[in-house]
């Protein structure tokens, strides 16, 4: 089953993002380490990587180095509204599409249904 990789450590909104992801016809795993994501990574057929940059500075530098190393999925991160630095970080970490926390909720439906689901 294609699949959606959550890189946070907010259980509460990740899970969230797992409803919508599986909605939307896809599996969605939960990391909140590098070896983590490593292991989500391997063998799956996944579709979209979402990062959380409120993560702790030392878990998200790895977390993007792993993800710079790949071809492939697309990623998507999302800041708190009041850390305007981090959404200027994230552009220089290869992330593909960064925007407010606020925003990812509002697009999250759309945002999990261009990732091919159902």
């Amino acid at each position: 089953m294609a699949a959606v990789i959550m890189v946070t450590d907010d259980l509460i909104f990740a899970s969230r993002v797992a409803g919508a992801s599986e909605a939307g016809g896809l599996e969605c795993r939960t990391v909140k380490s590098e070896r983590a994501l490593r292991d989500a990574l391997a063998g799956q057929d996944v579709r979209l990587v979402i990062v959380d940059l409120g993560l702790d500075p030392a878990v998200l530098d790895a977390c993007t180095a792993v993800l710079a190393e790949l071809a492939g999925p697309a990623r998507i991160a999302y800041y708190p509204h009041v850390r305007v630095d981090l959404r200027k970080r994230a552009t220089s970490l290869g992330i593909d599409e960064v925007m407010p926390r606020s925003k990812f909720a509002q697009e999250l439906c759309s945002i999990i249904g261009r990732c091919g689901g159902r």
